[in-house]
């Protein structure tokens, strides 16, 4: 991952939710992987699941890490069940062995599972005589990997049940409730919406596929669920972990590559709407912007009264397009202004970007995104851009977004490329 996509990342994910590292307490193997990614701000917290027999040997190991602990109780097939009222001696003893590494650790919650292969009363009973603040409770899919058996909190009643019952939060796995959905034969998005309604405390979050009954684990991309809709129902500053696979066991490079993807796809989590007067001073910010007026062919500051009777202008006149783009939260990103020339069937852009979206890939993702509305709303044949030359991260942005080096020319003193973003099936401007 590069220097500048870690920036991105540090900039990005924190605000709008927290990324865990899944490990199990054996991994030895990846404790050097751990720190390193840690301390590259891949992620903010390990998700450390606790398997039986080796806490003891494990915990020194990983309390030299300065790293925030989430721990996730034993499995069924490691033997804890709390839907079984015969398992519920064992399954004590398992949450007190539990109980003792998430205290070394300092760990703010324990997650566990709800069950298999018997009743959702047993263990909301069970998990309320446990009388543990930090415990949640994780959803299911319908079906165990072992047998096909049923599991238990498979669906939003029966987890909102156990919430009520037992007094404790909520862990949100979407492709448990996606591969749930597949087994009850519901829609997936309605199915989930129903768990979103019960306000998770963290989430887990992997690829998949709608079609499976089982929970794939699939890397970021290699699925069909729609990750970019998905990021966008997590209400910020969530705690989410990443449960996709790990392919090597002596490296953790395909976690920081699920990483590289949901971050381009949160670097693509915008919203793009027509300007409108409540932008104004937005704009006005932007357009004042010391790098904004070095690449701009007038570099002097814009006096508030002229942007004032300027901006009304362009958001009232048939001559302009005039697009606003924010992140998640409202924040601006930046605007794309596009101006009919003068006796000609051609737009000219005018692009830019808030100084922490800049040199990050969205820019190009932005041009030819607006480029491609507005040709198709005004049914123009071209848009023209023009660019400073020595604006290099400019010209690579125009380029990759797939407008050619048309000519060059000189706006007011200022050498400049002229780019053309170009559409063969229009003949005209309206």
């Amino acid at each position: 991952m590069s220097g500048e996509l870690c920036n991105s990342l540090n900039e990005v994910m924190p605000k709008v939710f927290r990324v865990g590292l899944k490990l199990w307490s054996n991994n030895e193997n990846y404790f050097k992987e751990a720190i390193r990614l840690f301390e590259k701000g891949i992620y903010q917290y390990i998700e450390l699941y606790m398997l039986p027999g080796t806490q003891k040997k494990m915990v020194e190991m990983w309390k030299e890490l300065a790293i925030p602990y989430v721990v996730h109780a034993p499995h069924f097939q490691a033997g804890l069940n709390l839907a079984k009222r015969e398992q519920k001696e064992a399954n004590f003893k398992l949450i007190d062995e539990t109980r003792w590494f998430a205290d070394e650790l300092s760990a703010g919650n324990i997650i566990v599972h709800p069950g298999i292969a018997g009743n959702i009363e047993e263990t909301a009973k069970q998990i309320k005589e446990i009388n543990e603040p930090r415990l949640i409770v994780e959803n299911k899919p319908y079906y165990a990997i072992i047998d096909d058996l049923i599991c238990n909190g498979t669906t939003s009643e029966e987890i909102e049940f156990v919430m009520k019952e037992a007094g404790i939060g909520f862990c949100l796995d979407i492709g448990h409730a996606f591969c749930a959905a597949r087994g009850l034969k519901k829609e997936p998005m309605e199915f989930l919406n129903g768990f979103l309604s019960l306000k998770p405390e963290m989430f887990h979050l992997t690829d998949g596929d709608y079609e499976s009954v089982y929970d794939r684990h699939d890397h970021i991309g290699k699925g069909n669920y729609d990750i970019k809709k998905i990021v966008n129902l997590i209400p910020q500053g969530k705690r989410v972990t990443l449960e996709t696979e790990k392919d090597s066991k002596e490296n953790l490079a395909d976690f920081e590559e699920d990483i590289s993807a949901l971050l381009e796809l949160m670097n693509n989590n915008y919203q793009v709407k027509l300007a409108a007067e409540d932008d104004m001073m937005d704009v006005f910010k932007l357009s004042n912007d010391p790098v904004v007026r070095e690449n701009s062919f007038s570099r002097d500051p814009i006096p508030i009264d002229e942007h004032i009777k300027w901006f009304k202008n362009k958001i009232s006149t048939k001559a302009c397009t005039f697009y606003i783009i924010r992140d998640k939260v409202g924040e601006l990103i930046g605007y794309s202004r596009f101006d009919k020339e003068l006796q000609a069937d051609v737009l000219v852009l005018t692009i830019h970007l808030s100084s922490k979206y800049r040199g990050k890939g969205i820019g190009a993702r932005i041009i030819k995104e607006t480029s491609s509305m507005v040709l198709n709303a005004k049914e123009c044949r071209e848009v023209v851009a023009y660019v400073k030359e020595g604006n290099h991260i400019s010209l690579r942005s125009f380029l990759k977004a797939g407008y050619k080096v048309s000519g060059n020319g000189n706006i007011n003193n200022n050498p400049c490329y002229k780019l053309t973003f170009r559409s063969t099936d229009k003949e005209g401007c309206l």
